[in-house]
């Protein structure tokens, strides 16, 4: 579905209704959370014609979407959230808004550089050279873990649907660690194969292996070259700045909200001491947040433990600007999968101008979990430690750092949804439904990109479309 065919179809709805535009604008919504799921419902729902207020807690607009430029030298930012958008046939959605407001894409990465490189055995090798550094071994048990992993979409027939898959139960009970343990991997095969799972969603002894297949069913039919290859030219604030822009009136921010209630007329939504009140509500924020709100009356028991439980991913991402961009003397982007702790690194500068850089450093999982007490010094400490070993001279010419740890940001807590053992044959689907006057939205209640800005967007339209429809 286009975003112009959905403005379209929630008119013509209404023109069924027999509600005109100006009836509708009688109609009231306040919208809890700015990320992207909350603007995206926020636009839609003006312009089905719906007087719309949108409540933040942060002191900005755009949740998990955070473009950072901060003091880094020559005016360079990078993302310390949401950052890398896949095709336009792939992730449509968010891809129409892009459109529909006039924004620019800029492509990832270096045409003249090898893609990226791995740190195995203490050793910096480019991806193409794992065979002839490491033997053939690890490259056939590797390529053999990917073909394992591109295996487990034969479980599932739907993937909005995976919870009735024939063996749901059976796959939903063992995690991802216990799948690797099945396949007998070389050591270092398994440290790749863990960095993987790990990084794209969390620690593999707590991810649900339904809920992988599910993740490899969405992209069975899509070429890597079209996996995360766009960010949005001046940072991806730029879209949820164009939303924010489009809306009627400002977001207010420093808005949390603590309590919803609802009658058969209306709802009152308290935020800051004051009360808004409205026809409907549209909750788009982290599970984290929401399970802290007070509901009257209360959510159903499902949602209520689905609030509670449903897995987050623990992910930091530490910006870290360099004098030079040291990593293309070594004749490679900054891309870099590492045996270390520090997990995976790429460059998030890599089309802005300067002598300077911004090296990402993106830690995962228990590693990330285990820092999660320090503080933001020591954690840029071991960052730029690990660097250093990886690429040794890297730390003289270090600048400054910025250190994002989602797990630790009060109002997520957590990276995005990363469904664990059990929990996708007892609540997928949980938040697709409103519950009487409240409706839902956010990355963890899509049914195809959970954890995606592109699920962000698509549950934003759901949300919206569903409180216009008879």
């Amino acid at each position: 579905m286009t975003v112009i065919s959905l403005q379209r179809i929630a008119i013509g709805l209404l023109m069924i209704m027999g509600l005109s535009s100006a009836a509708l604008a009688k109609q009231k919504a306040v919208v809890v959370g700015a990320g992207l799921a909350g603007l995206t419902a926020a636009y839609e729902l003006e312009q089905a014609g719906y007087k719309v207020t949108v409540l933040e807690a942060r002191d900005r607009i755009g949740g998990r979407v955070y473009s950072y430029s901060g003091d880094f030298e020559n005016g360079q930012r990078a993302e310390a959230g949401g950052e890398l958008l896949d095709g336009t046939h792939v992730h449509q959605q968010i891809h129409g808004y892009i459109n529909l407001f006039g924004l620019s894409l800029e492509e990832v990465g270096y045409d003249d550089v090898a893609e990226g490189a791995y740190y195995l055995d203490g050793q910096l090798m480019a991806y193409d050279d794992l065979k002839g550094t490491l033997g053939k071994k690890v490259n056939r048990e590797y390529n053999r873990f990917w073909d394992e992993l591109a295996a487990l979409a034969d479980f599932i027939a739907d993937p909005t649907h995976p919870q009735d898959a024939p063996n749901a139960a059976e796959l939903d009970a063992q995690t991802a660690a216990q799948w690797l343990d099945t396949l007998n991997l070389h050591p270092t095969a398994r440290v790749l194969a863990e960095h993987h799972i790990r990084g794209e969603y969390n620690e593999p002894s707590a991810v649900s292996l339904l809920f992988l297949a599910q993740q490899v069913k969405v992209y069975e039919n899509v070429k890597d070259r079209h996996i995360e290859i766009f960010r949005v030219s001046g940072g991806n604030n730029q879209l949820t700045d164009a939303f924010a822009a489009q809306l009627n009136s400002p977001v207010l921010t420093n808005h949390p909200v603590t309590e919803i209630k609802q009658t058969d007329s209306g709802v009152t939504v308290l935020a800051a001491g004051k009360a808004f009140k409205a026809d409907y509500a549209v909750v788009t924020v982290p599970l984290k947040s929401l399970s802290k709100m007070d509901f009257t009356p209360a959510l159903p028991n499902k949602l209520t433990k689905a609030a509670k439980n449903i897995n987050y991913g623990s992910h930091t991402k530490v910006l870290l600007q360099y004098e030079q961009r040291f990593w293309r003397n070594f004749g490679l982007g900054g891309d870099t999968i590492s045996e270390l702790p520090i997990g995976w690194t790429w460059e998030g500068t890599d089309q802005q101008a300067g002598e300077t850089g911004i090296l990402v450093a993106y830690t995962s999982g228990d590693f990330a979990d285990g820092q999660r007490y320090i503080t933001n010094e020591k954690i840029i400490k071991d960052k730029r430690a690990q660097i250093e070993t990886m690429y040794p001279g890297a730390d003289k010419l270090f600048i400054k750092a910025k250190v994002q740890a989602w797990h630790r940001e009060p109002w997520s807590g957590g990276s995005y949804s990363a469904y664990g053992p059990g929990q996708v044959t007892k609540y997928w689907g949980a938040f697709t439904q409103p519950f009487g006057r409240i409706y839902f939205a956010g990355e963890h209640t899509d049914d195809v990109f959970p954890g995606y800005l592109e699920g962000a967007v698509r549950s934003g339209q759901r949300a919206a479309l569903q409180l216009t429809q008879p």
